[in-house]
């Protein structure tokens, strides 16, 4: 039961806040699933076992991880605590754990790991006791169908002032340069990911007209529109873009 509130309550925090880490530091914000992994003296990656899928979440404080056998839905393991980013790594302490007697001997200890990421995977690499491994993380699907594409246009609509980025070159999101929009509220930088539709076509082409370069320099925006989760990432899908003075 524990293990079932504690994965469900980091699910939905880690799948609606895509919140991220100052410019310069990694974002890892969300839900990520282990692809495989080399431990010890391992040449060669191992995917993970099937039967089995590791699951880990962050948000812009904590980070949680979790093993489960997707046929019985039976937890094995999972542990979590808080964490922090730097330009090429992240910091985790684990503050608690389903199998105490393993972890015991690194409760509050800051654990720190090498990052290398890319788009929708990252690779971790690091030591832990006097075991050195490496591990592949995917960002995991959303629990909402792909097809809730449609229901951003359903949404009711709403109107966020921020600033238009590349998700590339200034949020270090994507593997590739791509207009996205940066907002700030309660102390948190949140992200979204903007649907090129003919509204976000328009506005493009009007800040190349300007020679406005937003892959350096973030531009002022008001945006109206719907959000939907897919896939994970906040889609932004405008139906309004101007630039503000």
């Amino acid at each position: 039961m524990l293990a079932s509130l504690l994965f469900g309550g980091f699910l939905m925090i880690a799948l609606s806040l895509t919140a991220q880490p100052a410019d310069k530091k990694i974002s890892l914000l969300g839900t990520w699933e282990k692809v495989s992994d080399k431990v010890g003296a391992a040449k060669t990656f191992t995917p993970v076992a099937k039967g089995q899928r590791h699951l880990k979440m962050y948000t812009p404080t904590h980070w949680v991880a979790m093993s489960y056998d997707p046929v019985t839905h039976q937890a094995n393991d999972f542990k979590g605590g808080p964490c922090t980013f730097s330009s090429d790594g992240m910091t985790e302490i684990v503050e608690f754990a389903s199998n105490v007697a393993a972890w015991k001997s690194f409760f509050g200890q800051k654990l720190t790991y090498k990052i290398k990421l890319e788009g929708d995977t990252f690779i971790q690499s690091g030591q832990i006791g006097e075991t050195k491994f490496e591990e592949v993380w995917k960002r995991a699907a959303s629990p909402v169908s792909a097809s809730s594409k449609s229901s951003a246009s359903a949404a009711k609509p709403i109107t966020l002032k921020g600033e238009a980025v590349c998700a590339k070159c200034i949020l270090k999101q994507t593997p590739e340069c791509q207009l996205a929009m940066r907002v700030e509220t309660g102390g948190l930088s949140l992200a979204y990911f903007l649907e090129p539709n003919d509204v976000f076509k328009q506005f493009e082409a009007s800040l190349a007209d300007k020679k406005l370069d937003w892959c350096k320099t973030p531009v002022k925006v008001t945006a109206t529109g719907a959000v939907a989760q897919i896939e994970g990432k906040p889609i932004f899908t405008a139906t309004r873009l101007e630039q503000n003075p």
